[in-house]
């Protein structure tokens, strides 16, 4: 596909009943390539522009107004996807992931330049739900200004079921979640890896971790970092973890704050 437009398609019957189903403009069981194209007020009951089953897939183009259950845009069951240069904004979910929704293990993505804005999710996950995926890659991006509009966690990004994770450059800012979790939420054996990112304007609006909150046996590492001005209303306005292993090196910590004792 190139400088293709898919706009308002929908996908019916987009109920319980169908919901391995999904991608309102394209659902793709092999590999494909979209090259400048536009997907815009496409919806589904799972992944409202694109869902993909299989194969090797290569994206770059705009994600605007997208809804969904789960996965405001896009959304995998197998496969390895990158996007390239792609702009997402205002998509949304009234479940998990307002942007991108993956459940299985042998899923990888990866997302180089793009540009991750004001995206929407009710429950976890304001941009990206990830329960499991085999790895996720972003890479110059920034992820910013998203958000989980209930009393749920991850305004970035929710993180379980052992997914991987790598941010390397770019920024995550301005996201926000009314629970816990203002950027991340991770809650089982997670392995993320944060290098030569800044981290901040996260807010957890009714919990711990104004950027990040994480529980179980998860291994993280930031490193050559900015992690400044996250507001959490309970304990930790940059970092709540109370589990797992944390490895901080070269990160310089400013302005975070909470309304509890602990920093």
């Amino acid at each position: 596909f190139t400088t293709c437009i898919f706009e308002s398609n929908k996908q019916l019957n987009a109920t319980e009943s169908y919901k391995t189903f999904g991608g309102g403009a394209i659902y793709a069981t092999k590999s494909f390539t979209a090259t400048g194209c536009t997907f815009k007020t496409n919806d589904a009951y799972q992944f409202g522009a694109i869902g993909i089953e299989n194969g090797t897939v290569s994206i770059n183009g705009t994600f605007t107004s997208n809804t969904a259950v789960n996965g405001g845009a896009v959304g995998a069951t197998g496969g390895s996807i990158s996007f390239t240069e792609c702009e997402f904004s205002k998509n949304s979910s009234s479940s998990f992931g307002g942007v991108g929704y993956v459940t299985n293990a042998g899923v990888s993505l990866t997302f180089t330049d793009c540009d991750i804005d004001g995206n929407t999710s009710v429950n976890n996950g304001g941009a990206f739900h990830f329960s499991p995926i085999k790895k996720a890659t972003f890479t110059d991006c920034d992820i910013t200004n998203n958000a989980v509009t209930g009393a749920n966690m991850g305004g970035a990004f929710y993180l379980s079921g052992g997914s991987s994770v790598e941010v390397m450059r770019g920024t995550i800012t301005g996201n926000s979640t009314g629970k816990i979790g203002g950027a991340f939420y991770s809650s089982n054996k997670e392995t993320v890896v944060i290098d030569g990112t800044t981290i901040s304007g996260n807010k957890a609006n009714n919990g711990e971790g104004g950027a990040i909150r994480f529980v179980g046996a998860g291994n993280w590492t930031i490193k050559n970092a900015t992690v400044s001005d996250n507001y959490a209303t309970s304990n930790g306005g940059a970092i709540y973890a109370n589990t797992g292993t944390l490895t901080l090196e070269n990160v310089t910590f400013s302005g975070n704050k909470c309304d509890r004792t602990t920093g």
